[in-house]
């Protein structure tokens, strides 16, 4: 058997839960609102964001130019 397939140890399940002990507390709110934040600062334009990423407006800056090798 692999060790990947193997239960944690109790040395492990203790170091695991020390970590996340460890860690600053983040209530739902604060999670929600770091997603959001996250998901809006890679937000480019309106047609972006409604096409899923997809699609960029003619003026938007990020918009990657046409090549014209043909």
């Amino acid at each position: 058997m692999n060790d990947h397939t193997q239960p944690p140890t109790a040395t492990a399940r203790r170091s695991a839960r020390a970590e996340l002990a460890a860690r600053p507390a983040i209530g739902n709110n604060e999670t929600a609102e770091a997603v959001v934040n996250v998901a809006l600062a890679g937000a480019c334009c309106e047609t972006w964001w409604t096409s899923a990423g997809t699609t960029h407006d003619e003026a938007c800056q990020r918009r990657a130019p046409k090549s014209s090798a043909a």
